[in-house]
């Protein structure tokens, strides 16, 4: 499971790093988009222990990329979720404070 999300995710972004960064400028950053769960921020009840660290580790991916190169690149988690419209909503109101005061950059 750790290879798939996580692993496999890493390596990707190795690999396609000095391609990213040769091509950024500060004006037109290069960019990262990293797909991850809402199970990383708050683990169903179901018992994904794997599959819930492994979006965790996903989504503190960018936070610990972004310092390495501040000027040339965006690094970006968006979460997914299977959550009816309702429940996402609910979901998203309940961690506002907490998605848009610890994001790299705040949206």
């Amino acid at each position: 499971m750790l290879d798939v999300n996580l692993v496999a995710v890493f390596r990707a972004i190795q690999l396609f790093t000095p391609l990213l960064h040769a091509a950024a400028t500060p004006s037109s950053p290069a960019r990262v988009i990293n797909i991850s769960s809402i199970n990383g921020i708050d683990p169903p009840p179901m018992p994904t222990y794997a599959y819930s660290t492994s979006k965790a580790a996903v989504s503190m991916l960018p936070r610990h990329l972004y310092p390495l190169y501040p000027l040339c690149s965006l690094y970006s988690t968006l979460l997914y979720s299977l959550y009816s419209l309702y429940s996402l909503t609910t979901a998203l109101t309940h961690y506002r404070y907490v998605l848009t005061t610890t994001t790299i950059l705040p949206r």
